[in-house]
Parts: structure tokens; C-alpha cells; sequence
């Protein structure tokens, strides 16, 4: 009795780990990455931030500019629209006028939710990626590297889209938050501060127990 009671708490600490490792922390990881950059946009994008919006920070944190009107811009010759008609589409401004408006549109919105521009010299990343080809190509060309890679393309399928759903929800509250004036910008100061002294005080007790 007391061996079965075993396994089923040990499978149902599997399963909420798993679940867990699936949808909470890509999504916690996605919102921590909005939450902790701010101030990257600020330094990266001077002045900027005093007008922020949702769509401008989260396009910043996905590599492509300071402004939803600069991603928009650089964008537009790819889909070969004048950089207005493509933000007026965007925005739900103007409504579409062909199914080829349609595509354009739906696939400009996905670019600027779930895709990072690419750094350096990485490749493009489709929508839903984040600039990889998988965990296939790590692995071997085994039986056994092939079941890692499997499982490990089938996480990276559903953990990603989780992710970007926590960075647009983090962009949106971030945003939100900043507009109330200049006290919340304050007040994100001082928890960053809070947050930094943490962080660097477990640092230094990592340190000194490696040194001693």
C-alpha cells in the first residue's frame, strides 16, 4: 500500500512538473524578460520612453526598434506596401481591401507578437521560433538521440508560443504601469534596485563558499 501510495505521489510530481516546465515557466521566463528590460529601453531608445506603448515595447524586446512605426517601416518593403498603409492595417485603421491585404496583415501581426528579428548574423526567425532550428540538430543521428530530439522539439512546440504569450502580457502590463507617471517610474526603480541587491548578495555567498 505504502509502495503504491509512493508511485502516485511520485507521477503526480512528475506531472506537475511537467506541466510546470510546459506552461509556467516559459511564460514566467517570457514576463521576466519584459518586467527586467525597461531600462535597456531606456538607454537603448533615449527619449522614447516617455510615449511608451505595448506595441512599441514589445517589438524593442523583440529585436526590431524603439517604435512600432520603425518595425512597421521595415517591414513594409518586404510586403511590398507603403510603410502608412501597412501600420493603418496593422492598427485595424483601415480594413483590407483583397485577400492579399488579408495575408499581409495576419502575417505582419504574427512577425510583430511572436518573432525575433534576428542578431547578428543568426537566420530569420519564423513566427512562433525564437531564432533556433529545434534540439534536432544537437543531437545524433541514434535511436536513442532521435527520442531526445523528438521530445525535445515537441517541448520547444509548445513552450515557445507560451513564452511570447508571457512577454506580450508582460510588454502590456509594463506599459500599462509606466503611463500612471512618473511615481510608477520611480517606484520600478526601487524594485529593481531591491531585486539587483538580492541577486548580488546570493552571488557573493556562491563566491565566498567556492573560495572557502
Amino acid at each position: 500500500m505504502r509502495l503504491l501510495s509512493g508511485l502516485v505521489i511520485g507521477f503526480s510530481a512528475l506531472a506537475a512538473l511537467l506541466l510546470a516546465a510546459t506552461f509556467v515557466l516559459p511564460w514566467a521566463a517570457g514576463y521576466g524578460y519584459a518586467a527586467t528590460f525597461f531600462y535597456a529601453y531606456e538607454s537603448a531608445c533615449p527619449g522614447k520612453s516617455e510615449q511608451l506603448t505595448e506595441d512599441s515595447y514589445r517589438v524593442f524586446l523583440l529585436n526590431r526598434g524603439c517604435t512600432l512605426e520603425k518595425a512597421i517601416d521595415d517591414l513594409a518593403s518586404d510586403y511590398r506596401k507603403t510603410p502608412e498603409r501597412l501600420l493603418a492595417l496593422y492598427k485595424g485603421d483601415v480594413k483590407p481591401e483583397s485577400a492579399d491585404e488579408v495575408m499581409v496583415t495576419d502575417a505582419v501581426r504574427a512577425e510583430l507578437k511572436r518573432s525575433f528579428k534576428p542578431f547578428g548574423l543568426a537566420r530569420h526567425c519564423a513566427p512562433g521560433e525564437i531564432c533556433g532550428e529545434g534540439l534536432s540538430p544537437f543531437w545524433g543521428d541514434d535511436a536513442v538521440s532521435g527520442i531526445f530530439a523528438k521530445a525535445g522539439d515537441l517541448y520547444l512546440s509548445h513552450a515557445v508560443p507560451v513564452f511570447y504569450d508571457g512577454l506580450g502580457t508582460g510588454a502590456q502590463h509594463m506599459a500599462t504601469l509606466l503611463a500612471t507617471g512618473p511615481l510608477a517610474r520611480g517606484l520600478l526603480f526601487v524594485v529593481y534596485a531591491i531585486g539587483a541587491a538580492i541577486l548580488l548578495n546570493i552571488l557573493w555567498g556562491l563566491l565566498r563558499r567556492a573560495a572557502f
